[in-house]
């Protein structure tokens, strides 16, 4: 079999304005755990939906995607997924994601 480099890498159309769209379509009451690093987390659900394959060492892809969204993958990026630096029980549903994504790309 032979070796594809592309498989499992991000697609080319990773960015902010795709992420909101894709957040659109998903059930703005349904929940997702910030914590999973299984792919069920927000950006992992995203990933699968744009074909990109959960690794079994999700940290290096799972920061690509995050930098090709937000133009970064620590600090703020994370507070938009996770609600809030403080309070980790705040609420992580898909419509809440994507206000906190809207507020955070109009600045």
């Amino acid at each position: 079999m032979l070796l594809n480099p592309n498989w499992g890498k991000p697609a080319n159309n990773i960015s902010m304005d795709d992420f909101i769209g894709w957040l659109e379509t998903k059930d703005p009451n349904e929940t997702y755990d910030y914590h999973n690093k299984c792919g069920n987390c927000c950006i992992g659900q995203y990933m699968a939906a744009r074909g990109i394959r959960w690794p079994g060492r999700w940290e290096e892809i799972y920061k690509i995607v995050c930098t090709q969204i937000f133009g970064g993958w620590c600090g703020y990026p994370q507070m938009v997924l996770a609600g809030s630096y403080y309070n980790r029980g705040q609420d992580r549903t898909f419509g809440a994601v994507l206000t906190r994504a809207k507020e955070y790309r109009d600045g």
